[in-house]
This record gives C-alpha cells, sequence and structure tokens, in this order.
C-alpha cells in the first residue's frame, strides 16, 4: 500500500485523478481494485520517467488519457477482463451461487404470492345440487318425505337378530325364523311407508341450506385439498343411507318368508317395492347414494330370480312383473350420474383460488395438489407460475365429460389388452391434476358395477320372457331370436362384454342364461370362482357370469366337481 501511495504521489495529478476515477467507477472487489491501481501507476510511471520537467510530464499524461479514453469505460473493460480471468472453478462456484440466490428469491416471492390472499366463497354447490335433483318438481311426486317417516316409525333390530336378515327360512332354525316374521310383523307401519314411497314417481334429497361450503371460518391442513361441502353432505345423509340399506335387508326378509309361504304375489309385489327403492336412489345426486340405490336393485334382482325358480309362477303374474320391469328400467336413465361430484370439485376451487371477479385467480398454496399433475410440475410452478382459475376449471370439466363418455361406453368397446379391460382408460384421464388422477380408478369402479347392474336387469327380463315363454308354447325356446319373434321380448338382449347377445342354451333341467363377464371370452356358461376361497362367484375375472339356473353355492360346488 506504501508502495502504491509513493508511486502514485510521483506522476502527475491529473493522472491520480484520472486511476482513482476509474478504481471508483470499476465497482468491483477491493483486492482486484488495489491489483489494478497498481497496474495503471505502473504504467503511467513507466511511461513518464524519461520526462524530466513537469510541464513534459503534465503534457504527456495528457495525451496518454486522451487514448486511454473515458474512465467509466476504461472501468467497464477491466471489470470484464478480470472476470474472463478467473479459474473455472471459481465460476462456477460464483454462477452456481447466482442461480441459487435467483431461485431462492423466486421462491420466496412466489411462496409470499401463494399465502397471501383469501378465496371469496360466491356460490353455494349445496343450492345448486339441490336445484340439480329436484328438477323443479312438485314435493308431492317426492318419495324422500315417505322414507324419512319410515324412518321415524322404524324399530330397532335386536342385535342377535341381524345374522338372519336376508336369509331364507330354511337357513335358519324355526324359533329364528318365528322371532324374524314376529319382528317385520311389528315393524310392519315402517315398511309400509317405504311401499307407498317406492310407489312415488320421483327421489330427491333437500340437502341442507345451511351449505358448509360457505364455511371460511376452517382452514385446511397442509396440502389437504377438501370440500367442506364434501364433509357436511356425506356426514349429513350417512345415517339416513344405512337405514335405508337396512330397510332393503327388512323387505328381502319379507320376500323370502313370502316365497317360503308360497305367496308369490305378494313376494313378487315387495321385489318391485325393492327394485323401485333401489331404482330411486340411481343415475342422481350424491355418489354414495348412487351405491346404495345399485346394491339395494342387485338384492331386488337376485330375490326375483329366486322367487320364480322356488315358486310355481302363473304365466300371468310373470307378464305384470316384466311389464313393470320394462317401465322402471326405461325409465331410469344413467345409473352413474358424477354431476353431484363436479360440484364438490368447484367447490373445492373457489375454496383454493383467489376471485378477480370475472371467473378467474390464482392458486393458494392448499390448493396445489388439485393445480398440478406432479411433483415436476410443483416445483417448475414456482418458477413459471401455476395454472389460473379458469385452467383448473378446464381441467374438471375435461375429466368429468371424459369421465361420463366413459361411463356411458359399453365394457366391450373399452376392452384392453390382458384383460385389463378399462381399467387403462379410467387411468389415463385426470393426470394432469394429482387429486383428479386418483379419481380415476374409483370411478371406474363404479362404472363397472353400473355395467354389471345394466347387464343383470337385461338378464332378468329376459329369464322372464322364457319362463313366460315355456309356460304358453310348453316348452324353451331354441334360441333368443325364436323368443323375440314371437314377442315375449322386445329385443336380443345385448351382451355388454360381448358383440353380440347373451349366451343361451338348452339344458337337461332346463336353459341356461350367461355373459361373457370380464374376461370377455365365451366359456360356455362355466363360471368363475372367487380368488380368495375357490367357490364359484357370478362376476369373477374369469369364467361367464351365469343369471339362470340358480343355484344355491353347494350346488355349484357339486357341479364343479363334476365337471372337474
Amino acid at each position: 500500500m506504501a508502495k502504491q501511495r509513493q508511486e502514485l504521489n510521483n506522476l502527475p495529478p491529473v493522472v491520480t485523478d484520472y486511476i482513482k476515477l476509474v478504481i471508483n467507477k470499476m465497482r468491483y472487489r477491493r483486492k482486484v481494485r488495489q491489483e489494478v491501481k497498481a497496474e495503471l501507476a505502473g504504467h503511467f510511471a513507466d511511461a513518464l520517467k524519461d520526462y524530466r520537467t513537469d510541464e513534459e510530464r503534465q503534457a504527456k499524461a495528457e495525451q496518454f488519457i486522451d487514448e486511454f479514453g473515458d474512465a467509466k469505460l476504461l472501468a467497464l473493460l477491466i471489470r470484464r477482463g478480470k472476470k474472463r480471468c478467473r479459474p473455472l472453478w471459481k465460476k462456477v462456484v460464483i454462477h452456481s451461487l447466482q442461480v441459487a440466490g435467483i431461485l431462492i428469491v423466486c421462491v420466496v416471492l412466489r411462496g409470499i404470492q401463494l399465502s397471501v390472499g383469501t378465496p371469496d366463497i360466491t356460490v353455494d354447490y349445496v343450492v345448486w345440487l339441490n336445484e340439480l335433483t329436484s328438477e323443479g318438481r312438485d314435493e308431492s311426486q317426492n318419495a324422500k318425505p315417505y322414507f324419512d317417516r319410515a324412518l321415524e316409525l322404524s324399530k330397532d333390530l335386536p342385535d342377535d337378530m341381524r345374522d338372519f336378515l336376508s336369509k331364507s327360512p330354511e337357513e335358519m332354525s324355526e324359533e329364528q325364523g318365528a322371532a324374524i316374521a314376529r319382528f317385520l310383523e311389528e315393524d310392519a307401519e315402517s315398511l309400509d311407508m317405504v311401499r307407498e314411497g317406492a310407489r312415488k314417481p320421483y327421489y330427491w334429497t333437500d340437502y341442507e341450506k345451511s351449505a358448509p361450503s360457505r364455511d371460511t371460518t376452517k382452514e385446511f391442513k397442509g396440502l389437504a385439498v377438501t370440500s367442506n361441502m364434501i364433509q357436511g353432505l356425506v356426514g349429513e345423509i350417512m345415517p339416513s343411507l344405512s337405514k335405508y340399506k337396512e330397510f332393503a335387508r327388512r323387505l328381502d326378509s319379507v320376500i323370502a318368508l313370502r316365497t317360503y309361504n308360497d305367496d308369490f304375489e305378494g313376494a313378487l309385489d315387495d321385489c318391485l317395492v325393492l327394485e323401485r327403492f333401489g331404482n330411486h336412489l340411481s343415475g342422481k345426486g350424491l355418489l354414495i347414494e348412487q351405491l346404495v340405490g345399485i346394491a339395494i336393485e342387485a338384492m331386488a334382482m337376485d330375490r326375483t330370480l329366486e322367487v320364480v325358480d322356488k315358486l310355481d309362477v302363473d304365466a300371468d303374474a310373470l307378464q305384470n312383473v316384466q311389464e313393470e320391469l320394462d317401465m322402471i328400467y326405461a325409465k331410469q336413465g344413467p345409473i352413474v350420474n358424477l354431476d353431484g361430484e363436479k360440484a364438490f370439485w368447484y367447490d373445492c376451487v373457489q375454496q383454493t383460488f383467489t376471485d378477480d371477479g370475472e371467473g378467474n385467480g390464482r392458486m393458494l398454496i392448499r390448493g396445489l395438489p388439485l393445480t398440478v399433475g406432479n411433483w415436476k410440475e410443483a416445483v417448475s410452478g414456482f418458477v413459471s407460475g401455476y395454472p389460473d382459475r379458469k385452467e383448473v376449471i378446464s381441467k374438471i370439466d375435461r375429466y368429468f365429460e371424459s369421465a361420463a363418455n366413459l361411463s356411458e361406453t359399453i365394457p366391450w368397446e373399452l376392452r384392453g389388452k390382458a384383460g385389463e379391460g378399462d381399467k387403462q382408460n379410467w387411468a389415463e384421464i385426470g393426470t394432469d391434476s394429482l387429486m383428479l388422477s386418483m379419481l380415476g380408478p374409483a370411478h371406474g369402479k363404479v362404472g363397472e358395477l353400473s355395467w354389471r347392474l345394466r347387464q343383470e336387469q337385461v338378464a332378468l327380463i329376459t329369464v322372464l320372457g322364457v319362463l313366460r315363454y315355456k309356460e304358453y308354447i310348453g316348452r324353451y325356446p331354441t334360441g333368443l331370436d325364436e323368443l323375440v319373434g314371437a314377442g315375449y321380448i322386445s329385443q336380443l338382449p345385448r351382451d355388454f362384454y360381448s358383440d353380440g347377445p347373451m349366451g343361451y342354451k338348452i339344458t337337461d333341467d332346463g336353459f341356461m342364461l350367461y355373459s361373457v363377464g370380464f374376461n370377455f371370452e365365451d366359456d360356455g356358461g362355466k363360471m368363475g370362482t372367487n380368488p380368495f376361497n375357490g367357490k364359484p362367484r357370478k362376476w369373477a375375472d374369469e369364467g361367464d357370469a351365469v343369471f339362470w339356473p340358480i343355484m344355491t353355492l353347494a350346488e355349484l360346488d357339486k357341479k364343479e366337481s363334476h365337471d372337474d
């Protein structure tokens, strides 16, 4: 430092001022500025050492300064030169630190943006759902008040009787059968109310107007995207749905008792009540309601087949049941409707996004799983930004449009490779959202249940037609086309798991009616088995779904052993 000051002191003032100006304009590290200062001082000292007088040194110094040029420009050039001369490792370290700094700033700014803001709850999707399910109908057409009244009138079933509901009297002791019969007689008033409600043309739930979706006081935990609306409505209806399932089992027990007592008219009447009961719940409202409806309808169809198998039902009664079922199925429409589910996701959006008043807004941090499709998108979004509210709404609309299309496409047309069926199709929708991608497999399972139910509906109508034909003609039809030609069914019964009609053949004991089932292969009416216990099972991953003849598990085991 002392040497540098001495060198500067020996230079003309115009040179020292110029050097100081260059060093100040460099705006670089202190050590490097000192080195440059010494280099410039040494350069001027060497250039002026041959000049003796102050006037000569002053003139020559001014000439050199003019040649060096503007001090600010020289400082810039020197700074760039010093940067280029850095060692490679130092360049890498510096650039890495710069990038890291930029990322940290971006993360901080993005984190502030995602943390600041309040969702504006503007739509009451509970009211929207009420309007969707009621469709402006008069309340007098609604079966729901009758079912609610049945809930009030119903008697609690003793715990020791629960295992006997839906069992046939043959499977119970005389004492157990008498106890169940007494209880059902005592509970007749509530079951009559279910029967009366089942005769109403429509059913809808008037969901609570308190609208849990409006509750913005509850904070979301972590990144869990849920809807207060979902929690509120599902919690509201679950007790009723559980009771509905028990009502169905009680009606099923009544049918079993009437079958045991050879009362085919009363048994078939209650089979139709059970069918309408389940039908009322399907195709509308919340998905959990529809699933209960599907289960009740499947119970009704199984019991109807058992009644006509066990009892000597005359042709007129068979025709009445067939015509009633035809009308019920024709009015039913889609068995599964996901509009109510979509309302939940719209509600999630309005709780996890801001609202600019024009239908758009930015994401808040709790909306991340709904917005991105994978962790890479989550990370890159911190830098490039996340989809806005309109984009996420479009994702939801695309998902549910695809889900509706898949639900209404017959399984044969959606079949995949290696027996995968339509699983791959469902796995591919909604992949641009972590939360929606999790829905696909679940909704695919629901779609599978709905097509199973449709196939069972077709099978039941066909069985009734075949039995009627046998009653009138005195023999079974040689083929299903003969049944259509004679007017006992309106069209060939479609097998939704093949490219043709259901399988039918006359057997030594009567006839067989089946679908090729989930493996899309005709196994000649050989039923598949449960992979856990090896027992015959109607809907198995392999084998056919056999609807007729009706056989007990013991009979199926015996048949399986004989076939082997």
